[in-house]
């Protein structure tokens, strides 16, 4: 858990699961090249990715940026809300950066199939939305953890300059997935963005 403040605006990591994969799937271009970057690889060739989420304290509300990788993958994103001081119930809003497992496993509570943000508000970019929709066979992360949320009526679907308060503004960062949002965050003349998998790693800077 990593904590800083942006302007008036508290954003905290949050920790839910690691796992490791097979770089060349995600850079099938870089051939050799990777050998480059040796020393940030696993002894067996592979990328060590920590999936986080993010708790934003803006605007008198409390906001949660993607929900990890779920409980089958023995995730800790609600012992970390707990270290955070943060239950459930007291969430407003969650947002997605997109729709890929790793980011909306902890939607839905197993044992009830209720929410398990219970008072939140779920901001669902559309282009990700409408890209599963229209599969004849939508991710099944998306039928279990997302497409739920319209029957629960829990859920918006929300596009490019969506304001989510005075302090956080969604922006269409397409390219990962169709509907790829991060969020600005913009308070007492400080910035800052939350990139969700614009980046994944550092060699994606490189």
């Amino acid at each position: 858990m990593h904590q800083v403040t942006v302007g008036n605006v508290e954003i905290v990591s949050l920790f839910d699961v690691d796992f490791a994969f097979d770089p060349h799937r995600v850079w099938p271009d870089a051939g050799a090249g990777l050998e480059a970057y040796r020393d940030r690889l696993q002894p067996d060739g592979r990328v060590l990715l920590d999936c986080l989420c993010f708790l934003l304290r803006a605007d008198g509300r409390t906001v949660l940026v993607d929900t990890g990788l779920g409980p089958e993958s023995d995730g800790r994103l609600l012992e970390e809300l707990r270290e955070a001081g943060v239950t459930p119930g007291e969430i407003d809003q969650v947002v997605f950066t997109h729709l890929h497992g790793d980011h909306t496993g902890w939607n839905i509570d197993r044992a009830t199939g209720e929410a398990l943000f219970p008072r939140a508000t779920y901001l669902v970019p559309r282009g990700d939305w409408d890209e599963q929709t229209t599969k004849s066979q939508p991710a099944a992360s998306f039928v279990r953890d997302v497409a739920p949320l319209r029957a629960l009526d829990r859920m918006e679907l929300i596009e490019d300059g969506y304001v989510l308060g005075p302090s956080l503004t969604a922006i269409h960062t397409p390219g990962h997935t169709p509907g790829h949002t991060s969020i600005a965050v913009t308070s007492d003349g400080e910035q800052a963005l939350i990139l969700g998998d614009v980046f994944l790693t550092t060699i994606d800077v490189e």
